[in-house]
């Protein structure tokens, strides 16, 4: 049993810290179904199959299931979940700050272009302001860069003044014409 080739798998969909520990603790729940049960007969691909879960978590966590084949014995499953669990902790975190909900798939292509881009084991922590205004924020490793409207504003102030201005000024030959 290769414990970091199952952690590895199961980070291999996640791009959230919530994601992840979501999905472990569904599967500790369904672990204790399997492990605890006297009798049961049930794999975790049955149970996760029942389970009152997101879509989204179920396809995840199916895949990762169907990829590796995880132990019988309750103790080995305890391990792996703990070794997950531990390795939630350590990976870094990227904090990206946004004035709207992302959806599922937008949040699945910023976790991907985050792993391709900043650190393959980065799970971004998504932070809901009204202060960011018409773009995003993003925090890594203790630097904050900001992409929003407010920013370019106040960046090109100058810039977008001089635009006005001489949009104002066509305006006022054309009315005088």
């Amino acid at each position: 049993m290769d414990i970091q080739a199952i952690v590895t798998a199961f980070f291999a969909n996640t791009y959230t810290q919530a994601d992840a520990r979501r999905r472990l603790n569904t599967l500790d729940v369904v672990g204790e179904q399997i492990s605890y049960k006297p009798g049961q007969t049930r794999s975790f691909t049955e149970l996760l199959t029942s389970e009152k879960i997101s879509e989204s978590d179920r396809a995840v966590l199916l895949q990762f299931v169907k990829n590796v084949k995880l132990p019988n014995s309750p103790q080995d499953v305890k391990k792996i979940f703990l070794a997950i669990k531990e390795e939630i902790m350590k990976r870094p975190v990227v904090t990206l700050t946004v004035a709207f909900e992302p959806s599922s798939e937008q949040i699945i292509s910023y976790g991907k272009w985050f792993k391709e881009n900043v650190n393959p084991k980065a799970l971004m922590t998504i932070v809901f302001s009204a202060s960011v205004i018409g773009g995003c924020s993003i925090t890594w490793q203790g630097k904050e860069i900001t992409y929003d409207l407010e920013y370019l504003l106040k960046a090109k102030r100058a810039e977008i003044l001089a635009v006005v201005d001489k949009y104002a000024e066509i305006r006022k030959k054309e009315r005088v014409i």
